[in-house]
């Protein structure tokens, strides 16, 4: 609901922006809630079991409160649609073509915003990428990740999954500009021989309706006011596919990287540490990313 909000522009519409900031209380709330309920269970725990932990009891808050949260923004855009009510938004035949993993993929008008990142020949000439930082143990932060949850997690994100603070790049700075809410991703080629999560086709993010770019480092910024300007900003892939440098895409949230959003190839820096990965996808069971065996994702 919240990416559908964004790609039909009702962001700015005061009914719209009050839901989303009630909304976002009933997730707090709920959260609240959900901890206290279970905090006696938390004794005794280390540290790694508190974050499993918090884990758990953040997406069990987040499930509990979806419903509320839906009928109440649901009402809200409706209301903002000329729709007589959520129900009737809900039964609408856009909402029926809006369903659907990540509710907008599979649209032809995300399709075709998405050609301009293809070369004649049709092949993807522009991949997204995410470099990889820390030097953890066999697999670095790669590892970490996949072990986290298999995500690519926003800086409030990982807040909520209990991971501790500083793992992230200008949490801080990203904290005042709006951009802790989101991953970024960069548009060209990671850094030679450095760990990195790779897009080859990015269509299969840019099919979601909830990212935004900048053709230079805005630190993801939705707030003018943090100092970090916002014009430049797009959602126009023709525009991002120019992008040289030091760019920046933002999802937000965060990616799956086992599931849906999966990326193409998963660059691990070393040997030893590919060893690690595959060895970690193996014993969960996990055989395939993006419908491709796991040893041809996964490289040194």
């Amino acid at each position: 609901m919240a990416r559908n909000i964004e790609a039909q522009g009702l962001g700015p519409n005061s009914g719209v922006s009050k839901a989303l900031t009630v909304a976002g209380g009933v997730d707090e709330a709920t959260l609240d809630s959900v901890f206290a309920a279970h905090a006696d269970q938390a004794l005794g725990m280390d540290e790694a079991q508190l974050s499993a932990f918090a884990q758990c009891l953040a997406l069990e808050a987040e499930a509990s409160s979806l419903p509320t949260k839906v009928k109440i923004v649901r009402e809200a855009v409706a209301k903002a649609t000329g729709h007589a009510n959520g129900v009737a938004l809900a039964a609408s035949a856009a909402m029926t073509r809006l369903r659907g993993a990540r509710g907008m993929a599979g649209m032809g008008p995300i399709r075709r915003r998405c050609e301009p990142w293809r070369r004649e020949d049709g092949v993807w000439g522009h991949p997204l990428h995410h470099n990889v930082t820390g030097t953890g143990k066999g697999g670095g932060d790669i590892l970490a990740m996949l072990k986290n949850g298999g995500c690519l997690a926003s800086t409030e994100r990982r807040r909520h999954m209990g991971t501790p603070v500083g793992l992230g790049m200008s949490e801080s700075a990203d904290m005042k500009t709006g951009g802790s809410n989101s991953v970024f991703l960069r548009r060209g080629n990671p850094y030679s021989g450095h760990p990195a999560l790779v897009w080859d086709d990015p269509s299969v993010l840019l099919r979601r309706s909830d990212w935004y770019a900048y053709s230079s480092d805005h630190f993801g910024s939705l707030n003018s006011a943090s100092g970090h300007l916002t014009s430049g900003l797009t959602r126009d892939p023709a525009k991002v596919a120019t992008f040289s440098g030091n760019n920046e895409v933002m999802f937000r949230d965060g990616l799956d990287l086992l599931g849906a959003d999966a990326p193409s190839r998963i660059l691990c820096g070393s040997a030893k540490a590919r060893d690690s990965v595959l060895a970690f996808l193996k014993d969960n069971g996990i055989g395939k990313l993006a419908g491709r065996d796991i040893i041809d994702v996964v490289h040194t």
